[in-house]
């Protein structure tokens, strides 16, 4: 199966179990204009002129550059040359689910525009399609007297639209669109502090700068800006933080940030926070914070460049010193500060050259506490958020998503539906994910504990991609022969630490996706084609992904009804205990710990 958004919505998310049939769309593979097998029109046809993209070299030296593009590929990081040296101002290119443009078959195949979710965000600039787009902005840009002044003009957060893909350039369409919905959202620095100290939760903010005195250099992501300040720190690069659609979970990380003490394992706070004038009602908001660069990156790129043979793989007294550096920093996080970070995963790890000289070492960020993907978190924090999105999603019968709500609100008595939920930011100290908060203090322990296990399996093992889960990030990460729990190069003492921290994940009892993927594609498991295995078909990974998720739904329902009959009915029925086991089989924090250090004294004694 092609990895279309529209594909990938039936296959990577539990609406997955309430579809009955494959669209007659999609069983002509997503494509409107496919013709039969064996049978090529002339409207459709790539010798047509009409179906044929001249070139994908620039006309002349293009005005514009890609840095970018969000996991789904909708939202490409587009800046015009005249934007860089400047104030950023988040204007990001989207473009309309790949279906909706009725591309001809035969230009789709030159375009290929999925594969902006098969690589990774820095490598988009580097796809037929966003050459193209390039090509045509530089075109539809040009025969604008006044594009640069009306760019300037926008609010902050605002939309360039692609709206029509053609082979000719000059054919295609674009719409530079004024959204106020960020800049709406913003609050001013008094109304921040006297949102906290209202809560008891009052911070000392950083210096404020005005987004003028930045100087935009890349947009990598969607909510980080690298950024340097001339008039106050030269030509130091910084990392501007800003997120355009949920503001407040970055005025919670700013809290975060500025609440926990120092800790050489954590981000340190902000060196500045960020404000702008606003176009809607004419306030001064906090717009973002400033933060510092990593230039040596995530560690899923240290590991990444280890497994391609780029660097010198880590050595096991490295592992051991990472694993240690971070399981302290998350500590940090929950005792000394009293709260905790559901963040943890490979990307969420920046590394940062040791003063002492004794290589890399590990810097946790991002600290917005939302959720956390499927992959990575324990089944008491993906069985919520499973029915959490059945309850949300449109798609849902309505039957169904009656019963989640119902389900949820049983459980959690003031949960309410997305639409329901307040959107302007009000402090909530344990954040706003449902699923985190309706865990006591012991069992969020527990949780990250879970998280914290998948990362030393990643780590241990050396490998680019954890590659087991049905996410759109997988499509970013690099294939790979090896995926959890598999041991090849973990040793032997290590590998029942990781047992013991993932006690719950599905795969130690045998069950695992029933989707892989395989050469940028999804198949069957069992089915991919590799290892002689046979090639699955678009339907059969239909079929699979439903009784996947009909599963999953299944324990994430029993779950609730065994956590409330426990809980709150203080009743038991046959088997409740053991199928809440895995919740108190973990270590805690500090043992975890101990069991690390326990690692390196022996493994310097053996050096001795």
């Amino acid at each position: 199966m092609e990895p279309t958004v529209k594909m990938i919505e039936r296959v990577m998310y539990p609406i997955s179990a309430f579809f009955t049939s494959m669209p007659p769309q999609e069983a002509l593979h997503s494509r409107p204009n496919a013709e039969p097998s064996g049978v090529t029109s002339w409207e459709t046809s790539q010798l047509n002129p009409k179906n044929r993209v001249d070139s994908f070299t620039p006309m002349t030296p293009s005005p514009w550059h890609i840095d970018g593009a969000q996991a789904d590929g909708h939202r490409l990081f587009i800046l015009p040359d005249f934007a860089i040296g400047n104030a950023p101002m988040r204007i990001d290119a989207y473009l309309s689910d790949q279906d909706e443009y009725d591309l001809p078959t035969a230009l789709r195949k030159v375009l290929r525009p999925e594969l902006a979710m098969c690589v990774k965000s820095r490598q988009v600039r580097h796809l037929p399609m966003s050459q193209h787009i390039l090509n045509a902005l530089q075109y539809w840009a040009g025969q604008m007297v006044d594009f640069e002044e009306l760019y300037w003009s926008m609010p902050f957060g605002s939309y360039l639209a692609v709206g029509s893909i053609c082979a000719d350039v000059r054919e295609m369409e674009f719409h530079l669109i004024p959204s106020y919905k960020t800049e709406e959202m913003w609050l001013s620095e008094r109304d921040l502090q006297a949102e906290w100290a209202a809560h008891g939760e009052a911070v000392e903010l950083p210096e404020v700068v005005d987004i003028s005195g930045l100087c935009l250099w890349e947009q990598p992501h969607e909510a980080i800006s690298i950024v340097t300040i001339p008039s106050l720190t030269g030509e130091k690069r910084w990392v501007f933080k800003s997120i355009l659609d949920e503001v407040k979970y970055m005025y919670h990380e700013l809290w975060m940030l500025c609440k926990i003490a120092p800790h050489p394992n954590i981000v340190q706070r902000p060196a500045y926070i960020v404000t702008k004038q606003s176009r809607f009602g004419g306030k001064k908001g906090v717009c973002g914070f400033i933060i510092e660069y990593y230039k040596f990156g995530t560690l899923r790129d240290a590991l990444s460049s280890a497994s391609l043979g780029l660097r010198p793989p880590p050595s096991l007294k490295e592992k051991l010193r990472w694993t240690r550096g971070i399981v302290e920093g998350i500590i940090h996080i929950n005792h000394d500060c009293n709260n905790y970070f559901s963040g943890i995963k490979h990307v969420n790890i920046v590394m940062l050259e040791s003063n002492k000289g004794s290589g890399l070492h590990p810097v946790i960020i991002d600290f917005e506490q939302r959720t956390g993907r499927y992959p990575w978190v324990p089944p008491e924090i993906y069985y919520i958020n499973y029915l959490e999105y059945i309850s949300n999603s449109s798609f849902t019968p309505p039957e169904m998503r009656t019963r989640a709500t119902a389900l949820l609100q049983s459980y959690i008595p003031d949960w309410k539906p997305d639409k329901q939920k307040q959107k302007l930011y009000k402090f909530c100290k344990e954040g706003y994910s449902t699923a985190w908060k309706a865990l006591s203090r012991e069992e969020k322990e527990s949780a990250q504990v879970f998280m914290l296990g998948k990362l030393m399996w990643y780590i241990f093992e050396t490998v680019g991609a954890i590659n087991n889960g049905l996410n759109l990030e997988i499509f970013r990460e690099e294939d790979c022969d090896i995926a959890f729990p598999e041991f090849r190069q973990t040793p032997q003492r290590i590998q029942d630490y990781i047992r013991r921290c993932t006690a719950g994940a599905a795969e130690w009892s045998g069950r695992y996706p029933s989707v892989v993927k395989a050469r940028g594609k999804l198949w069957p498991r069992g089915r991919s084609g590799e290892n002689g295995e046979e090639e699955g078909t678009e339907r059969e990974v239909l079929e699979v992904a439903k009784e996947w998720w009909v599963r999953e739904l299944r324990e994430a329902e029993r779950f609730i009804v065994v956590r409330k009959r426990m809980g709150v009915m203080s009743t038991r029925l046959a088997g409740d205990v053991g199928f809440l086991a895995f919740m108190k089989a973990r270590p805690s924090l500090g043992e975890l710990l101990d069991m690390i250090k326990l690692e390196e004294i022996e493994l310097e004694m053996e050096r001795l």
